[in-house]
């Protein structure tokens, strides 16, 4: 696809030494958090999936729209989630008031 003019103005400013080599610190550290926790989750939730319930935004740049469907599949007996209300990815951050209420009627 072709790139919009917003990006092609802000892009040079991304590619800056030391923001890049904080990204890469980021990368390295999350993937390392997610190796150190991911099988005793992976684990739990399928031992007690009935109550798991995966929470995904509609609009959400850092998940793939596959995502949902994948985590469905891999764990079939909890329940996943696409809120179509408007909620962002950082929606526990900006919108923990709409996240308790969905919660709340799941209980």
């Amino acid at each position: 696809g072709r790139l919009s003019e917003g990006f092609l103005q802000l892009a040079p400013h991304f590619l800056r030494p030391g923001l890049l080599m904080n990204v890469a610190r980021m990368v390295l550290d999350e993937a390392a958090e997610v190796r150190h926790v991911e099988v005793p989750i992976v684990e739990l939730v399928r031992r007690h999936g009935k109550h798991a319930v995966f929470l995904f935004a509609e609009s959400d740049g850092w998940v793939p729209p596959c995502f949902p469907a994948h985590v469905n599949e891999y764990f079939p007996d909890a329940t996943v989630v696409e809120d179509r209300s408007g909620l962002v990815h950082v929606f526990c951050l900006e919108q923990s008031s709409s996240v308790a209420e969905l919660v709340q009627r799941w209980l």
